[in-house]
């Protein structure tokens, strides 16, 4: 961000007064004008943007009451300028040393502006600044980029922390957002738009306005669509090939043929009669390693596959994951015990691929412990991108998307009521479909535009069903819906 505000040439005079104005719309929307305004600022820029909004809320006839960490000496050349302004139009700014913070409340019903640190925390809040955070505990605030006590960049809250009721965001999201557990403190947030030139930016907050999907061709037909080939399930977990067919099936695959041993093939005849089925031989409950070259003397007649939901992890599915793997061509998504075989060394396949890890199996790649991932999601995704030359859909709250080159792309949809088995296989299944249908020559990659009408899907659901009970078959089934909201 000061990188961006340093390449805009705008003074920071104006930067101020343009998000100033950004938080008092926020006010304006959430207070009426018999509400008393009341702003807390540090000694940063932070501190000046609240000294705007103070001035602002003033001279749009709010009751208004500011107080600041510091007295004017103790401010930069730009925020002393805005504290002249208000002190021009008569509003006074009170510092601490002058008046106890516990005199400063006007009435119960006030709105408060947390002005005090934004993105320059620097350890531990503490003095005036502290004094302030803990009075904010329980009052209605609206914080300023970050609440304070928030490390934007790690997400970590090292110590007291201002809970906010909402938080504008200034210019782009910041990492704490999506990192680390400071986005439980932001309440509800919005971005207001500095006028930023983002194209260098390595990172990416991707709603749905900004994805459209090309509409079908009029004559299209099944053979034209996409032919995914599912490797997924064991005596163990047959289910798991039935939610990953269902997932490529609802997402738009033409055809989907599901090689499996004979129980799971049984399973997914009942569950999606759509698919195509090529059972194979078992061992130990599992694919025989024997069926690798089969598989690989056919692989020309598919345009995708996904490789490892419920594949289980005996020594004779790990053998018949190298035997197959090694001479692998097709664009292929892997996931779950595919994963596992990723994480004891092996190679991925040679031609497009996508890894789709939760948390724990992105730690077991990585050789890490899964908090370890949580604290840092992105760095993870792109280690794991850049350690198999691949794109990596690191699932979680905000799904992130990272290719080789290290941008990171942060999906907006979804919600917790995604946390359900089988969830992932869905996933797994619709990545596939949408290489399968070329999604992969998008602007966009594969696995962000996957994410997103996976998390799509799963918000229709919530809003039929509510966001805590509805099973993973029930989000596939909106898929449909959701790519229609996708497509121009």
């Amino acid at each position: 961000m000061r990188r961006l505000e340093a390449a805009s040439g705008r003074p920071t005079s104006d930067l101020m007064e343009e998000a100033g104005a950004g938080v008092f719309s926020k006010i304006q929307a959430l207070a009426s004008r018999k509400t008393p305004i009341v702003v807390l600022c540090g000694k940063g820029n932070n501190g000046g943007d609240g000294l705007v909004v103070a001035r602002l809320a003033a001279e749009a006839g709010f009751s208004v009451r500011c107080w600041a960490t510091v007295a004017p000496g103790g401010l930069n050349d730009v925020c002393r300028e805005k504290w002249s302004l208000l002190e021009q139009r008569k509003i006074d700014v009170l510092c601490h040393g002058e008046l106890e913070l516990a005199k400063l409340e006007p009435s119960s019903d006030a709105l408060y502006v947390d002005a005090l640190l934004g993105t320059g925390l620097a350890g531990p809040p503490k003095g005036a600044v502290l004094e302030a955070i803990q009075f904010l505990e329980g009052r209605k605030v609206v914080s300023i980029d970050v609440p304070s006590g928030v490390d934007a960049d790690s997400g970590l809250v090292p110590s007291d922390a201002v809970t906010a009721h909402s938080t504008v965001v200034l210019g782009l999201p910041k990492p704490y957002l999506f990192v680390g557990g400071g986005h439980k403190l932001a309440g509800s947030w919005n971005v207001h738009d500095m006028g930023f030139d983002a194209e260098t930016i390595g990172e990416e907050f991707v709603i749905p306005e900004e994805v459209r999907l090309s509409p079908r061709d009029s004559e299209a037909h099944k053979g034209t669509c996409g032919h995914v080939l599912v490797v997924a399930g064991s005596l163990k977990y047959r289910g798991a090939a039935a939610l990953t067919a269902l997932g490529a099936v609802h997402a738009g695959a033409g055809l989907v043929t599901v090689a499996s041993v004979e129980p799971v093939v049984s399973v997914v005849a009942t569950h999606v009669p759509e698919a195509v089925f090529l059972s194979l031989e078992s061992s130990d409950g599992g694919i025989s390693s024997k069926m690798a070259p089969q598989l690989v003397d056919i692989q020309a007649k598919f345009t995708s596959c996904i490789i490892g939901p419920g594949l289980g992890d005996s020594p004779e599915v790990r053998q018949f994951l190298e035997s197959l793997l090694v001479t692998w061509e097709v664009p292929t998504v892997l996931d779950a015990d595919g994963l596992n075989h990723l994480a004891e060394g092996a190679k991925r396949p040679s031609g497009l691929t996508v890894v789709t890890p939760h948390p724990g199996e992105a730690a077991k790649m990585l050789g890490v412990e899964t908090e370890v991932v949580q604290n840092d999601r992105w760095a993870a995704a792109r280690r794991l991108a850049k350690m198999h030359g691949c794109e990596c859909v690191l699932k979680g709250r905000h799904t992130v998307v990272t290719n080789p080159d290290g941008h990171v792309w942060v999906n907006s949809t979804g919600n917790s009521g995604m946390a359900t088995a089988g969830s992932g296989d869905v996933l797994a299944g619709t990545t596939a479909a949408l290489l399968a249908g070329h999604q992969a020559n998008s602007e966009w990659p594969t696995g962000l535009i996957s994410a997103m009408l996976h998390g799509l899907a799963g918000d229709l659901a919530a809003e039929k069903f509510g966001k805590i009970g509805y099973t993973a078959s029930q989000l596939a089934h909106f898929l449909p819906r959701a790519r229609s909201i996708l497509t121009k």
